[in-house]
């Protein structure tokens, strides 16, 4: 972590990640645990598949859209955990250059345009479910889901991100009001 001079708790490797034990870590360990159920699922599901279909000679007609509904499950209930991690892809050759302060100020900016991407998405995820909702709207595959069920992981993912961005962002504006050592 660039900055793990600055944050308290802060590591090099993202071992200890700032502030948030309590509630908020809970709720990053229920994610982590959601996203390890659904990657066991979709595995179980898929060797399930490949047992009927080259077995039996009688595949299933749900295995496949489950898995992938899990999937999508499993990608935004990943978004936030990933980042408290500090797990997601940083072009970082200029950023290892910057000064403390700088890398700071930088993440500062950033945060608050994911945040606002993430606000986006969620508002606009968030329709998208209601929609889906009051047309009572089905997947069109051979297995009929609500569609607001895989709908809902993006609300999920997106608003559970946007909180952890607006941590991030209460962070790094409380570090950059310590004076410099």
């Amino acid at each position: 972590m660039p900055n793990a001079g600055l944050i308290p708790g802060g590591s090099e490797h993202g071992a200890s990640r700032p502030g948030a034990p309590g509630a908020w870590g809970a709720v990053n360990r229920l994610c982590e645990i959601g996203c390890g159920i659904c990657l066991i699922l979709i595995a179980s599901f898929t060797l399930y598949e490949i047992v009927c279909r080259y077995v039996f000679n009688s595949p299933t007609l749900w295995a496949q859209d489950f898995s992938v509904y899990l999937m999508i499950w499993c990608a935004f209930l990943g978004v936030m955990p990933t980042d408290r991690a500090d797990q997601h892809i940083r072009i970082d050759i200029w950023f290892k250059r910057l000064s403390p302060r700088a890398q700071l100020l930088l993440d500062l900016i950033i945060y608050l345009c994911v945040a606002g991407f993430a606000a986006v998405a969620a508002w606009s995820g968030t329709q998208m479910v209601l929609q889906s909702l009051r047309f009572h709207r089905m997947s069109l595959s051979l297995i009929s889901v609500p569609i607001w069920i895989p709908q809902f992981a993006l609300v999920c993912g997106m608003g559970l991100f946007f909180l952890e961005c607006v941590r991030r962002i209460v962070i790094a504006a409380i570090a950059l009001k310590r004076p410099q050592r």
